[in-house]
């Protein structure tokens, strides 16, 4: 009894463990394995950051949808792991956007909008096709779209005599006639309707909406007796028997030069038998000769006599301008009897010396000499030491009182690597084939001594060091960079003395001969600014062993800039040697006009595309705001002369020489001059830049009929001058075309339009004025995706003719939008560009249906479509 009593406790203890081993046993059962991501999604594990082998009983797991999906199932997302299984099970459906509007019917859908179900709801319509659609895993919706078909309803209506009927809309079934369905009735020749309704019936849910017309005879007008000098012309009507008929419509005029006696309206009516008016009078309504003189001017014409509407101009000697209308015009004053007497209007003018303003003070770092301010006098403006001068240097007072140029700036050549602290060596490569020819070999020569003086060759340990080597069919070191100290010395003993050889090109041989025997000469100045300078005819053959040359020399931190000397456009196997990014390493002097201004282009530093100030908006002004000055800088306003008449539209600055707006703003005729005005948002104030335009080139496929490419080039006569406010915009990728322009509801899906458009709505037909405004206008318009912009033009001609050439955006619901005006102004949006988000190109207003009006949307030149053409016309032209 003892000993079993002693025993006891240890019963317990293996009893215990028994216990806690079948409870181990039990939990480790009821673990789970990592459950499998839905397709689309993706799993958040709980404590973990990638799963383990085995996740314990109650381990809880989240479910997480791809952008564009829709998790669909029960539990908030979450799975539970219980007993071996996981609770919960999830799947990621495609989100599609919502369809368009459903005429004479209604859409419903399902709780997670995966289901479209279709309804008509319109009397007398039922629907004809599948009724339901689902949202497929592509994010579209499945099958076509229905539509609501009328139901036959009405009896064909009893015609009587001599009454004509024409089906407009609608069919017959069954001798009814379907909801919807419109006739239209006329009456036989010579027979007109009797009745005050309008002779269009149409069949609604219960009946026709109205009574069938009844015709009956014509009562007659009697042959006007005509006045002298009258003319007559029938407009419409029918004469029988010197008889007209009801409706006849007579149209006057007088023979020449005699006009209307009065204001009364030149047609008569045929009505009720009678005719609505008397017979206009004709009287002579010639003005007299002019006799006036004017001082420093004189009339185009003075030896006959004028009638109404004829006009009178005067011009004003060569400097001298008028200071009020340059034109008399001859009318009709009414007298106090209600007659008219023909008469000169406006005063007799005066002419007054041009005088261009003086430049107002001191450009930064120069200084400005005004010769003279009156026509022909010039302003000449100069850099101090050190500074390079970025535009004109010297400006003309033109005929107009304007000077010839913007005011230029001082460029600081400290901001170029061309100064480096630690030293500048360059080595020029001179071409001196038969193909550069002797005038462009000492254009070279020209070339290579400006870049010289502009930056100087001192004794200093520093400064700029010059090698020169020049290649036909083989190549020779002419100096280098240790032989000369001065800047005499490089120019008059060693670039003056090189003479040109003739025969082939070997620049690969040129590119050796710097790495093995020039650059040794140079090492000794650790860190200094390496440049090599091709100067060629941009016409030299490249193989791939030159290329690897150059891209040996480049990998050991020399710049390469490439420079084209003649007329030739420069290969692509050149561009390839030069350094990156292109626009700053390869230059064509045909591009420039003279090599003072090829040098200094060198010199100059390119803003980056695509940046801008403030753009925050201000207040509201009728659908957009006013812009902040600098927020748009590429935005340009174009000034289109065609004889009296200035056409205005929008521009885009895409590089400094050149803008793109859209063809349907280009002129026809290729003399016409286009100004472009930069840099400004308040057309009220003096404009910071204006640049006439050098060449129009209209996109090869654009048609003026259906819009589709409408996109052209504008080549600029010189360079626009960048600054805060005259920024170029930067071009999209062709390949990122989907994602630049993708729809939704998110601000991500919007995109900013600008211009100095109409500010008003204005309906579809509308022929008033168009009254531009003078502060520039912003607005945010949401993208639309292909569906929306073909759904908003079902039933209107511009549906054949929507294709990827262009794209829409805009309120469905809104009075918001772009007008006329704005045409060829940018769209823009934010897009990665060189690794941050940059202004981007995606569009160029093009054209719409009325301006800001409901239920119509904006349409948009597809910029990522045509950007390849850009880019080539650009490299090309």
């Amino acid at each position: 009894m003892h000993l079993l009593l002693s025993y006891a406790p240890l019963r317990w203890l293996i009893l215990l463990a028994t216990f806690v081993a079948l409870a181990s046993i039990e939990i480790v059962m009821a673990r789970c394995n990592p459950p499998q991501a839905p397709d689309h999604a993706f799993l958040i594990y709980e404590r973990h950051s990638s799963p383990p082998a085995y996740l314990p009983n109650g381990y809880t797991v989240r479910v997480v949808c791809e952008e564009l999906f829709q998790l669909v199932g029960e539990g908030n997302g979450f799975m539970t792991c219980r007993n071996r299984k996981w609770k919960n099970s999830y799947s990621c459906i495609a989100i599609c956007d919502r369809l368009p509007y459903f005429q004479r019917g209604e859409i419903t859908y399902s709780a997670d909008a995966t289901i479209a179900s279709y309804s008509c709801t319109a009397p007398g319509y039922r629907l004809k096709g599948n009724g339901t659609r689902r949202c497929m895993s592509d994010g579209t919706w499945s099958g076509t779209l229905p539509r609501c078909q009328g139901i036959p309803q009405c009896e064909q209506p009893q015609l009587g005599q001599h009454l004509i009927q024409r089906r407009l809309a609608g069919r017959k079934i069954d001798e009814l006639w379907v909801v919807g369905t419109i006739l239209q009735f006329s009456c036989e020749e010579q027979f007109g309707s009797q009745s005050d309704h309008y002779p269009v019936i149409e069949c609604t849910s219960r009946d026709w909406n109205s009574t069938v017309p009844v015709c009956g005879g014509i009562p007659k007008c009697e042959q006007p007796q005509l006045g002298q000098h009258l003319i007559q012309r029938r407009f419409a009507g029918i004469k029988l028997d010197e008889i007209w008929t009801v409706g006849t419509v007579l149209q006057f005029s007088c023979e020449e030069p005699f006009l209307f006696a009065n204001d009364q309206y030149p047609a008569l009516e045929c009505t009720s038998g009678n005719w609505n008016s008397t017979l206009p009078v004709c009287r002579d309504s010639r003005c007299s000769q002019l006799l006036d003189n004017v001082e420093n001017g004189q009339w185009t014409a003075v030896d006959r006599s004028y009638v109404p509407g004829d006009v009178v101009d005067f011009t004003c000697n060569r400097g001298y301008r008028p200071t009020s209308s340059s034109q008399r015009v001859c009318v009709l004053k009414r007298q106090s009897d209600g007659s008219f007497l023909p008469m000169w209007e406006g005063e007799t003018p005066r002419c007054e010396e041009i005088q261009c303003s003086r430049p107002s003070g001191e450009i930064e770092n120069g200084e400005t000499i005004v010769s003279s301010t009156s026509v022909g006098g010039t302003t000449t403006f100069r850099c101090r030491p050190g500074f390079v001068l970025d535009g004109n240097q010297v400006i003309t007072c033109q005929e107009d009182g304007q000077w010839n140029g913007t005011i230029p700036s001082c460029y600081d050549i400290m901001l170029s690597p061309f100064k480096n602290k630690l030293g500048v060596d360059i080595f020029f490569l001179f071409d001196a084939s038969d193909s550069v020819g002797m005038e462009n070999f000492e254009k070279s020569k020209r070339f290579a001594k400006r870049l010289v003086r502009q930056i100087g060759v001192t004794g200093s340990r520093n400064s700029l060091r010059v090698g020169a080597a020049l290649f036909s069919y083989s190549a020779e070191v002419a100096f280098h960079t240790t032989d000369f100290t001065s800047t005499d010395g490089v120019i008059n003993l060693g670039i003056n003395s090189i003479q040109f050889k003739g025969g082939g090109t070997d620049i690969n041989e040129a590119l050796n001969l710097v790495n093995q025997y020039m650059l040794p000469y140079s090492q000794y100045r650790r860190g200094s600014y390496k440049a090599i300078f091709i100067i060629t005819d941009g016409n030299a053959y490249v193989d791939m062993s030159t290329v690897n040359t150059a891209r040996y020399l480049k990998s050991l931190g020399i710049s390469i800039y490439c420079v084209a000397i003649s007329e030739n456009v420069m290969r692509w196997e050149l561009l390839g040697l030069a350094s990156r990014p292109l626009k700053e390493h390869a230059f064509l002097l045909r591009k420039y006009g003279s090599i003072k201004q090829l040098v200094a282009e060198v010199f100059l530093k390119t803003d980056d595309c695509g940046v801008s100030e403030n753009t925050a908006s201000r207040g509201r002004v009728v659908g957009g705001y006013d812009a902040n000055p600098g927020a748009w800088p590429w935005q340009v306003l174009l000034e289109i002369r065609t004889g009296r008449n200035i056409l205005i539209c929008g521009g885009v600055l895409i590089d400094r020489f050149w803008v793109v707006t859209v063809a349907s703003c280009l002129p026809s005729d290729p003399t016409t001059k286009i100004t472009v005005v930069l840099g400004t948002t308040d057309l009220t104030r003096p404009r910071h830049q204006e640049i006439e335009v050098e060449e129009v080139i209209p996109h090869p496929e654009y048609d003026a009929h259906s819009y589709q490419n409408d996109i052209g080039l504008l080549k600029l006569s010189k360079a626009a001058v960048l600054n805060a406010n005259v920024r170029a915009v930067c071009l999209p990728d062709r390949a990122r075309v989907d994602r630049l322009l993708r729809s939704g509801p998110s601000n991500i899906h919007t995109a900013i339009v600008t211009g100095w458009g109409h500010n008003k709505s204005r309906s579809v037909n509308d022929l008033t004025v168009v009254e531009r405004v003078d502060r520039l206008q912003q607005l945010a318009l949401p993208l639309k995706s292909r569906e929306e912009c073909r759904a908003s033009l079902e039933g209107d001609r511009e549906q054949l003719f929507f294709d990827e050439s262009m794209f829409c955006a805009g309120y469905e619901n809104a009075r918001l939008g772009a007008c006329i005006g704005d045409s060829g102004g940018p769209l823009v949006k934010k897009a990665f560009q060189q690794g941050q988000r940059r202004w981007t190109l995606i569009g160029l207003t093009s054209w719409g249906r009325g301006c800001a009006l409901r239920n119509e949307l904006d349409f948009f030149t597809n910029v990522p479509y045509v950007v390849d053409w850009i880019k080539e016309t650009m490299l090309q032209t």
